[in-house]
Formats: structure tokens, C-alpha cells, sequence
């Protein structure tokens, strides 16, 4: 395990995956970019929000279907409120009270604390199951907005273990190979990280470095070691978000690579990526804008928020992408459809303590859109091709 790897991880300690007042992180666009997504990787922690009361009617019940089967539709927009999670069409109770969630294309995947269990749960067709465990002291679920995979580091041991469930089947996979007990301390607790599952590879670290799995095979490739490695925010479509740092360590944005790690989209100081699209062809970013991949091209969506404070948080379809909106007194989801640029609500008035299937990295990025960003997406013409 090099120097670099170690720092990287000690560093990521300064995630704070609690939830918090989305208002007060706009405030502070001075934290610095830590994490994921999951996936965006895909991806996992608590995106609490400033709200009033609940203003949507949920329909629906605890036996509804859940959205976005892997049949080619959309899936609906989600959050989480306790130990319910909703939808603009159903709900759901959870049983217990969700530290994190993330979503598939067949169901969901959530934490609950239980005191240091950190038990995992899913949730598929409506249904509730036990899936695993050891996921406690980071919130750091993973999950396969394309697929059907999700999952997490299980610390309950002496050496950390990898865990991958397939929703669909069940199938459970424990991953241990390549760790040992010292990647189990340091802080944060355990130098073992996992990134993100795209298109059945999952992404983490380990003694070697930074390695792309594919789960299906067990086969691994090293995709960075030494002073490559990189924290990795989300991967979809092969590509893949990296933060990028000068030599004294500091954050001077993050960028865009593809599988063999050649540079894509390079960074720009201080813009972070945030979320890649389904098929690779967006990738949304901290100052509110969505960038085509291939050109360059900068889209602004067409979402009005007075004091700027808003952000694409995840892709619901190739070219749909979900934002959540500080309305003020209120807290507003919406979908916005890209490369027209237009949206529409699809939840308005949510309450606090809102959970979003989101990383911390994505915390982090809302933090770094900043005070000095104030982009409402009515400044310019929605895009079009």
C-alpha cells in the first residue's frame, strides 16, 4: 500500500456523512470534494435537505411495484424519510430507519444502523429482505443504477471483506483475496474503499491499488497504482470521475477518464464531475452544468432557483437527469431532459432529513458549487442540439 493510497484515505475521513441543512452546505463552498457515487458511483450517504412541510400526496402501498424495471422505462425519482422510502406513486415501509439507500434497476438496496451491525436490507417488488451485514461505521453502500448489483465493505471482521448482491437472483459474493488486516485500520476506519459497480466491474482499493473487478469472472485489472491513484467519484459506461490534485495535495478539480485511464475530460480548477450517464454521453458538474462528453459542450438546464442553490444529482435514463432544487422554504425534486435542457417537478415540499440514493461525494460537490456560482439555468436558453 503506498503513501499515496494512505493519505487519500486519511483525507476521506473528512466526509461527513451525517445528514445536514442543504442550505448551510451551499453556504460553505469552501469544503473540499471528497468521494463518490456511485456511483453518484453509483453511491451512498445521506443528501439531507432544507424543507417545509410535505407538501406531495403519495399514493400507493408497501405491495406496489417497484419503479424502474429493467423493461426500458424510466425509473421515478426517490427519497427516503425515516424508515419509508417514496416515490411520487407509492411508498413503502423499510422497518427500520435508513442510514443510506441506493437504487437499481430492479429495487433498492438500503443500510440500517441497528446499533454496529450495520445490517443491509433490500427492498424488490415491495418486499423487504436481510441481505447482509458489516456494512456499520461508514456509510459507504454502492449500487448499480444500470444493473442489478449493489453492495458494500463488511468491517465486522478482522480483515474487511467486499460484499456483492445481486438483487435479481440473490446471489451473494464475498471478495477478501487482495486484503488483510492492515487495510482494516487507519483512519477512516479501514483503508479498504469501495467506489462503484458499473456494468457488473466493481471498483475499489486494495494491496495492489486501484482495481477494476469484473464480478462475473473474479478476473481483476489494476488501474492504478502509485502516484495514479486517484479517489474515484462515479463510474458509468467504462468512464470513469477522478479528483485531481497538485503536488502539495490540494483539490484542483476532478476528471473524465475511460477504461485504459486515458483522460477524456481533463480537469478544469476547480469544477468537480459529478454524475456520468447511463450510456456515457453527460456527465453533470459542480457549477451546475452538464457536459457532453464527446464535444465538450457545455449545456445549462432550464431550472429556476433565486439564489442559485441546485444540483443534477443522478440519471434516471440515458439522457434524464434528476435535480434537487432549495425552493426556500421548501425542497423540490425535479427531472430534467437533456439535450433540450427543460424540466418539470416531480415532487415538491419535501421535509428534513431527506435521504437521496446519492454518495457523500455529491455532498460534497452541492458543497462546492459555492457562493460565487449563481446559475439558475434562466440566465440562457435552455440547450438543444
Amino acid at each position: 500500500m503506498t503513501e499515496k493510497l494512505k493519505t487519500m484515505m486519511d483525507r476521506a475521513a473528512d466526509l461527513d456523512f451525517d445528514a445536514v441543512d442543504l442550505a448551510a452546505i451551499v453556504e460553505s463552498g469552501d469544503r473540499t470534494v471528497r468521494r463518490r457515487r456511485t456511483s453518484l458511483v453509483g453511491g451512498v450517504a445521506a443528501l439531507a435537505l432544507a424543507a417545509g412541510g410535505l407538501a406531495v400526496v403519495l399514493g400507493g402501498g408497501d405491495k406496489a411495484k417497484d419503479p424502474g424495471p429493467a423493461d426500458g422505462s424510466i425509473p421515478e425519482v426517490s427519497w427516503v424519510i425515516g424508515d419509508t422510502l417514496h416515490t411520487p406513486t407509492a411508498s413503502y415501509d423499510l422497518g427500520g430507519r435508513a442510514e443510506a439507500y441506493v437504487r437499481t434497476r430492479v429495487g433498492y438496496a438500503f443500510l440500517v444502523d441497528e446499533g454496529t451491525e450495520g445490517t443491509v436490507y433490500s427492498l424488490v417488488d415491495g418486499q423487504v429482505e436481510r441481505i447482509g451485514a458489516g456494512a456499520a461505521g461508514e456509510v459507504n453502500l454502492v449500487g448499480d443504477e444500470n444493473g442489478s448489483l449493489v453492495g458494500w465493505v463488511d468491517r465486522s471482521g478482522e480483515v474487511p471483506v467486499y460484499v456483492t448482491v445481486d438483487l435479481a437472483t440473490g446471489a451473494t459474493d464475498r471478495h477478501d483475496e487482495h486484503l488483510d488486516a492492515f487495510m482494516a485500520g487507519g483512519e477512516p476506519p479501514g483503508l479498504a474503499w469501495f467506489f462503484a459497480i458499473d456494468d457488473g466491474t466493481a471498483y475499489w482499493t486494495d494491496l495492489r491499488g486501484e482495481v477494476a473487478t469484473d464480478l462475473a469472472t473474479g478476473e481483476s485489472r489494476v488501474i492504478a497504482t502509485g502516484d495514479d491513484l486517484q479517489w474515484i467519484g462515479d463510474v458509468a459506461d467504462g468512464l470513469r470521475v477522478g479528483l485531481v490534485e497538485d503536488d502539495s495535495g490540494g483539490d484542483l478539480g476532478t476528471d473524465l477518464r475511460d477504461r485504459d485511464g486515458k483522460v477524456v475530460l481533463p480537469s478544469v480548477d476547480g469544477r468537480f464531475f459529478g454524475a456520468v450517464s447511463p450510456e456515457g454521453r453527460w456527465v453533470t458538474t459542480s457549477d451546475r452544468a452538464v457536459i457532453e462528453v464527446a464535444t465538450g459542450a457545455e449545456l445549462r438546464l432550464d431550472v429556476t432557483a433565486p439564489d442559485g442553490t441546485w444540483f443534477a444529482y443522478e440519471w434516471l435514463d440515458a439522457d434524464t437527469v434528476a435535480v434537487v432544487v432549495d425552493a426556500g422554504d421548501a425542497t423540490d425534486l425535479l427531472t430534467c431532459d437533456l439535450p433540450e435542457g427543460t424540466c418539470e417537478t416531480a415532487v415538491a415540499g419535501l421535509t428534513r432529513d431527506v435521504l437521496l440514493p446519492v454518495g457523500g461525494y455529491a455532498t460534497e460537490l452541492l458543497a462546492n458549487s459555492g457562493e460565487e456560482s449563481s446559475a439558475t439555468g434562466t440566465e440562457e436558453a435552455p440547450a438543444t442540439d
